[in-house]
């Protein structure tokens, strides 16, 4: 029986959690990374390879929306938005990120984060222990 073939591009931690139920799954699957499968350089620049279970408050919040003006002002602020005919189709994307803000909504996505990664945090150690990766090393 033919199995089916999978590509994952990333080694870092999400990409070989990915290939590893893809494995259990049945599937054939290739991991393609720039660096070494499993070593440091694979992992994502954007989580430094941890799982931020401590990290489950959005990033938009009552604060970030009050400071956009001033982020916007600064020459070399955080925030610019080049002035083209797509900015008008970023609106609707603007107007939910705002709505987003309200203390609410910050307090229901942060419940909904923390829930989800409370449950991530519990695979980490097996999945690195059977994708063979020593985290000592």
């Amino acid at each position: 029986m033919a199995h089916r073939r999978s590509v994952v591009v990333g080694g870092g931690f999400v990409g070989l959690a990915t290939a590893l139920h893809l494995q259990r799954a049945g599937r054939r699957v290739v991991v393609v990374d720039r660096a070494a499968i499993g070593s440091a350089a694979a992992a994502s620049f954007g989580n430094a390879g941890t799982m931020a279970c401590y990290a489950a408050v959005p990033l938009n919040s009552p604060g970030v929306l009050k400071a956009v003006p001033s982020m916007l002002m600064a020459e070399s602020g955080p925030l610019s938005v080049a002035v083209s005919a797509h900015l008008a189709a970023m609106a609707p994307w603007a107007g939910l990120f705002a709505w987003n803000c309200r203390p609410s909504a910050v307090e229901h996505t942060a419940q909904a984060l923390g829930a989800l990664l409370s449950r991530a945090e519990r695979g980490y150690d097996a999945v690195w222990a059977q994708a063979g990766v020593d985290l000592d090393r």
